[in-house]
């Protein structure tokens, strides 16, 4: 899908959960679940990440979903790449915080590489995944954003067959006044 013009990312004003039609859930995570929703007012199709409020207040990750929001906002509202999932809107309501984002229907690498490849990628298919993943986080480093979770499950599969990193979740923006040791940690 590319990328989302930032007048796009909103704040709750615009959409809400009723905006859209949940079909199937694409995956579950700590807080939260990420499903396939369907835009009503225009059939577009997105994965609408769901994070518990409470969970987050019981896990001490309040702190983590906030950056989080705020890494994708930025993310959003810089030149975008491909590469990484964009986010189209965000809102909350009394029992969960949504991320409406790019959604990528193709699967995750982990999986094609179970099943589609189980001897391995050959050559050819590394390479192609190898330069977009550099792509990507080449991307997220000239926006100053560490990726800290990659992994083949973190590695999305457009319709196309490209890649798109996703899980913004560990990620931290960077700035010169912090020491990159302590950007890590």
């Amino acid at each position: 899908m590319g990328c989302v013009a930032s007048s796009a990312v909103d704040d709750g004003s615009a959409v809400s959960l009723k905006s859209f039609r949940t079909e199937r859930v694409l995956g579950e995570g700590t807080f939260g679940k990420v499903s396939l929703a369907v835009d009503r007012r225009d059939g577009r199709k997105y994965a609408l990440k769901t994070l518990d409020k409470e969970r987050l207040r019981q896990k001490n990750a309040v702190k983590s979903a906030i950056r989080e929001r705020f890494i994708l906002i930025s993310l959003s509202s810089a030149d975008c790449s491909r590469f990484v999932t964009s986010l189209a809107y965000t809102f909350s309501d009394a029992c969960a915080v949504y991320f409406v984002m790019d959604c990528a229907l193709g699967g995750t690498l982990l999986y094609h590489l179970h099943h589609s490849f189980p001897g391995g990628f050959e050559e050819g298919h590394v390479r192609f995944y190898a330069a977009q993943l550099v792509c990507g986080l080449a991307h997220l480093h000239s926006q100053l954003i560490l990726y800290r979770d990659l992994k083949p499950e973190n590695t999305l599969l457009t319709s196309a067959g490209t890649i798109m990193l996703s899980d913004s979740g560990r990620q931290r923006a960077v700035s010169f006044s912090r020491s990159l040791l302590g950007a890590f940690l």
